[in-house]
């Protein structure tokens, strides 16, 4: 196995993996765009997953910024509010609706008991035990 080791003079490109279009319906979209992109090369930072919304116009804003810097952003959609994935029924807000289909995925939704995810361990300082332990880990929080 080859390990190849970053050159620590170098700063490391960063992926941004989660980020909203700026809100504000006041703010010139092309700015917002601008601002972005330069705030990204100050910081290094060579690609953005940028998320629009389901209200408004964001997801246009989202593919102008895409057009106006196609090399820096890329376009997420975010796919529970399509019903795609997890808690599907809870989020479908578009036809075809069936309860019989409802039904089905109730069944497969069940969780066992006191199987679930506590908050309490969700703490970003939590991750600095991580990061010590495994320096090479790559984490991407959200």
């Amino acid at each position: 196995m080859i390990v190849r080791e970053r050159d620590p003079q170098v700063p490391p490109r960063v992926f941004d993996t989660h980020v909203h279009f700026p809100w504000g319906a006041d703010r010139d979209p092309g700015a917002v765009t601008d601002e972005m992109a330069e705030f990204c090369q100050r910081s290094n930072i060579v690609h953005v997953a940028l998320l629009g919304s389901r209200w408004g116009d964001y997801n246009d804003r989202v593919s102008a910024a895409m057009a106006r810097y196609p090399d820096l952003f890329i376009g997420m959609v975010t796919l529970f509010h399509t019903g795609v994935i997890g808690g599907g029924v809870d989020y479908r807000d578009t036809d075809p609706f069936s309860e019989v289909v409802v039904k089905r995925a109730r069944y497969f939704e069940k969780r066992l008991r006191g199987q679930g995810f506590s908050s309490s361990h969700m703490d970003p300082i939590l991750l600095d035990t991580l990061a010590f332990t495994f320096p090479r880990l790559r984490i991407i929080g959200a």
